[in-house]
């Protein structure tokens, strides 16, 4: 059975520009791009607060289908922009997919919940990749992948080899990437560079 993606409601956007684009902002309108397999890219308008709601129930979220008169479209997530000062996202550019197609997308690493034993031990947990390039078609498309870091003890790392193996995806990088580290703890490389400098001293 395949996954059903997210539905967002769109418009179509008939005037572009900077001063269209202030107006649309002013109505709570997000200005949108989808490029891909169109003959032309399509300009859109996406509500400000169906996006928010949208992002606040799966913040992960990378695939979904827009939705509006004449408008039918499964897209990815390319890009975001926000304004400086508020923060507000003010254009949103899509990338057209088909789903009997493979695609090369980034998508989140997340740690499971529970801490690495090595953190009990003065440890001082790292991420190192915080999102990963991967190949597959739209419907084996992982919102996340979760990993489970509970075993790693001080000085140990967790590999891309070591990511779980997910049905039709493909990781994308090199298989011997760190992507998160138990790192010795501060303190302890401190008190070593300063024993010598003791021993010297008495």
């Amino acid at each position: 059975m395949s996954k059903k993606n997210k539905e967002l409601r769109v418009l179509a956007r008939t005037e572009t520009g900077k001063k269209a684009s202030k107006r649309d902002r002013e109505k709570g309108l997000i200005p949108a791009e989808v490029y891909g397999h169109s003959a032309a890219n399509q300009s859109l308008l996406v509500d400000a607060i169906e996006w928010a709601s949208l992002l606040r129930e799966d913040h992960d979220i990378n695939l979904l289908d827009l939705v509006g008169d004449k408008i039918k479209k499964t897209v990815l997530i390319k890009d975001v922009q926000f304004s400086v000062i508020k923060k507000d996202p003010i254009h949103i550019d899509f990338q057209e997919v088909k789903m009997d197609e493979v695609l090369t997308t980034s998508v989140v690493i997340h740690a499971l919940p529970g801490d690495p034993v090595g953190l009990s031990h003065g440890g001082l947990l790292e991420q190192i990749m915080h999102e990963i390039q991967i190949i597959c078609k739209p419907a084996n498309l992982p919102e996340s992948i979760q990993v489970d870091i509970s075993g790693l003890e001080v000085g140990e790392s967790l590999h891309v080899k070591e990511l779980p193996a997910i049905d039709g995806v493909k990781y994308d990088h090199d298989e011997d990437g760190v992507v998160f580290m138990v790192a010795e703890p501060a303190v302890s490389a401190v008190a070593e560079e300063a024993a010598p400098a003791a021993e010297a001293a008495e």
